[in-house]
């Protein structure tokens, strides 16, 4: 939740955000929706209950159609789980979700995590795998994505502005 919260906050108005949680259920626990009211999305993730068992594909099906219906110029996803489970055509869905120019990276949780399914999954979606042993580094690794995502949407390049019509 405090992982959420902490991207939510890098977000400005014109900038999208939804949060899609998974056990053995996929619930979409934030819309997609414009970030102009910040105090929605953070109540609405509080209200996330954890769980045990994941299962990740299905969830990663729902975003995906998700982030189809958005015209947002850049669509990114952060994966925060275990890796811990059913076995799944990962790699065809991810591949088709880079093919749309949507980016997935990775945030494996634990010692026990399936580091290497987590990082396949950020490879072949054209993003960053990360790894946190404890809940309490969650926060920053998602406040680095979030960073990394949003200046992927400034384009900085020289431009020569052009008088159109003399002012007064």
């Amino acid at each position: 939740k405090e992982a959420a919260r902490a991207s939510l906050d890098l977000l400005e108005e014109q900038h999208q955000f939804a949060v899609v949680a998974f056990d053995s259920q996929t619930h979409i626990s934030v819309p997609m929706q414009s970030v102009r009211s910040k105090r929605k999305a953070e109540d609405q993730i509080s209200r996330i209950q954890a769980s045990g068992q994941t299962n990740i594909y299905p969830a990663l099906g729902i975003v995906y159609r998700m982030l189809q219906k958005t015209e947002a110029k850049a669509k990114h996803v952060i994966l925060l789980s275990d890796g811990d489970t059913h076995p799944a055509d990962f790699e065809g869905l991810v591949k088709r979700m880079a093919a749309e120019e949507i980016v997935v990276s990775t945030v494996a949780i634990g010692e026990a995590a399936d580091r290497e399914l987590m990082s396949n999954i950020a490879n072949w979606g054209g993003g960053r795998a990360l790894f946190a042993v404890r809940a309490e580094a969650l926060p920053q690794k998602f406040i680095e994505e979030t960073r990394r995502a949003v200046r992927s949407n400034f384009l900085e390049e020289a431009f020569r502005p052009t008088v159109k019509r003399p002012m007064g």
